[in-house]
Parts: C-alpha cells; structure tokens; sequence
C-alpha cells in the first residue's frame, strides 16, 4: 500500500532533521512518498505549525508533532485505519519488537510493555521517565528541586534576563550617586565589582554627579539597549522571529571596527560612536537571541504540561482521579467513546490543557490538574 506524509518544517528547527531522518528510515520499509513543505512559505501555515515544528501528517489523517517517535509513524504505516485506536486512548505494547523492521532502530525510547498515550503530540511518557526507585530520598529530592526550577525558569526567564540586565545598568549608575552621597565605604566595592566586565577607564566613561560611573560609555549602551529591548520584546513575545545571523553579523560589525582600531591605537573614537555601536550590538544580540530562548522555554512548558496530563488520565499522586472513573463505572455514567479524542498537546506559558476540534480549527478549555483531582 502506498502511503504519503508531509512534512512541515522551518528554516533553524534541530528537530526537523530527526523527523527527516526517521522518515528516510521507514521508506527503506514502506512504500513512502515523502513532501517536505517550509512553512515560512506560507503565513497560515506558520501561524499554525511556528511553535509545533516539525509536524508530520500521514495519508492526511494522522498527524505529529514536535519530538516524533517513530513507533507511532510505524503504527500509523502499519495497522489499517479501522484499527488505530482514537487519540487520547491507551495501547499496550506486549512485545518488544511488533513492527517490521523496527529492530535496533531508533522508536523514540518507546516503553515497552507499559501503557502508552497515544495523543495528537505522540511523545512518549518515558522522555521524562520516573525516577528509579534505587534513588535516594535526597537525589529523588534535589532531581525534583532542578526540575522544578527548570520549569519556573521556563516561565520567567525573560523577567530574569530583564532583571540582569537593568540590575547591571543600575548599579553603574548607582556608584556616583552613593558618592555623591558620601557612601564610599558602600560605592568603592561596587565600582571594584564592575571591572569584571569593563575596563573602566575614565576618559571612556560617563560622569554622574561629578563621578565616574562603574562601565565606560559602550556598555552603558550595550546593557541600557538590551534592558530597553528585552522590555519592548515582552509586548511582542511569541510573534517575533529571530533575526537572522547574517543581520546579527552585519549589526557586530560597527562595533568590532569602532572596539579594534580603538585597542590598536590606529585612532580614538568618540562617546557617539561608543554609544550608537554598543546600542546595535545590544538590540541585534536581544532580536536573535530572545526568540530562541522563548522557544525553547515553550518546550519545557510543554513537556511539564504533557506530564501533568499523562498523570490526571493516568490516575497518578493520590489515586483520586482513579477513584473518580471507578465512581462513574459503578453508576453507570462512564462514556464509552475516548473523552480526549482529537487533542492537541501545544501549550503556551500559564494557560489551561485546551481540546482541538480538527472540523472547527478552535480549542476549548479542558480541565486542570487540581480541577480534575479536586
């Protein structure tokens, strides 16, 4: 039988060249034409697929995303269509080895012989496995602190970049004004601080108040640019593409050409230049970098969010949601279609799991962890 997938992919995205390379695998084992589309190509693909990339659809029906396994590529090639389960519903998988040529390949870390989420994002449990019990109760506590933290870290980096950056640029200024002040004993450890990270020498550096500030004149542009566009970002988080290197190299240039012949007394530049190129380096380092960070903060989000709802469905922690299914079970009020049919697992920071209707292209709000346990 002849099957087609598609691939959606983007120009930087690491994960497409897996995807593309499981694809390439199971068309030494099926009869698979494979289409790879670039939706920056096209605005309604990108607003779709931008945060979900890779994305692969096979024979129009079956569709994955994100970090593919490809076991569930191989379910979806193998069994008919009468035979694959609902998303949203269980599989066990009784042996380890039930698809042709599936042996010594990578499927994803598939765990074999348990119970596996099939979902619209088909990640298996085990990309973040339980702890081993062998573990003890101060490693199984500091590995749940460094996760827990990763996860606040996912949610609140750029308010933690942002608060660098304006801590740094404060403290310069902060150093003439406690002189000013009278404050030496506070100022002078403070200014001896900053030459970690600037040279600070007077006839390149601002003066507060009749007192030299604790960076010369290019990284008071560099850092007051950066906490100026981390700020301005925030307005536009998860729209703004990353700016792309040969722009960012182009923006270093002025200031590697003003800092060099500088350094080897060819000529002395001015505070303007200092100023104007230490500003284009910051924006253009906040415009490449920043985007990234946010995507790859999204992707923590969405595995801690994948967790959580792999645990409600499950009946996981105190086995509450268990109790509840058994309570409907007995009364006869338990639906026999899969609750979660159709679901698609992208999540943004903050917001609540949401149902996919693939006829109506909206998403409604499912239930929380706590609501469902509660």
């Amino acid at each position: 039988m002849t099957h087609t997938a598609v691939l959606y992919t983007k120009e930087g995205c690491c994960l497409c060249d897996r995807a593309r390379a499981v694809l390439s695998r199971l068309q030494q084992h099926f009869d698979l034409s494979v289409e790879e589309v670039d939706i920056e190509g096209d605005a309604t693909l990108y607003e779709r697929y931008r945060y979900v990339v890779p994305v692969v659809v096979i024979d129009g029906k079956h569709r994955f995303e994100s970090k593919i396994a490809e076991y569930y590529l191989r379910r979806a090639l193998v069994e008919p269509s009468s035979q694959q389960p609902a998303i949203g519903t269980r599989h066990s998988s009784p042996h380890p080895n039930p698809l042709p040529g599936g042996e010594g390949e990578d499927r994803g870390d598939l765990p074999w012989g348990e119970d596996v989420l099939i979902t619209g994002h088909p990640s298996p449990i085990t990309d973040h496995p339980a702890l081993p019990p062998s573990l003890g109760p101060r490693t199984r506590a500091a590995v749940r602190a460094a996760q827990d933290l990763s996860f606040w870290l996912a949610r609140h980096w750029l308010a933690v970049a942002n608060g660098i950056n304006l801590a740094v640029l404060g403290g310069s200024a902060a150093v003439p004004a406690l002189m000013a002040a009278g404050l030496t004993w506070l100022a002078t450890p403070l200014f001896g601080s900053y030459r970690l990270i600037c040279h600070q020498l007077p006839y390149r550096s601002f003066f507060l108040f009749g007192y030299q500030m604790a960076m010369c004149e290019r990284n008071v542009a560099i850092y007051g640019s950066m906490s100026l566009a981390g700020l301005l970002f925030g307005l536009t988080r998860g729209r703004l593409r990353p700016l792309p290197w040969r722009w960012y190299l182009a923006l270093s240039v002025p200031i590697a050409v003003d800092g060099f012949t500088q350094l080897f007394g060819w000529r002395e530049s001015t505070w303007e230049l200092r100023a104007v190129t230490g500003t284009l380096f910051g924006v253009a380092t906040v415009w490449l970098a920043y985007p990234h960070l946010e995507r790859f903060a999204q992707d923590i989000l969405a595995v801690g969010t994948r967790r959580r709802r792999e645990a409600w469905i499950r009946g996981h922690g105190d086995g509450k949601t268990r109790r509840r299914g058994e309570g409907r079970r007995e009364h006869g009020t338990q639906s026999s279609e899969p609750r979660t049919a159709g679901r698609s697992q992208y999540m943004g920071p903050g917001t609540a799991d949401r149902a996919w209707d693939p006829g109506s292209g909206t998403q409604e709000a499912e239930p929380s962890t706590d609501e469902a346990t509660a």
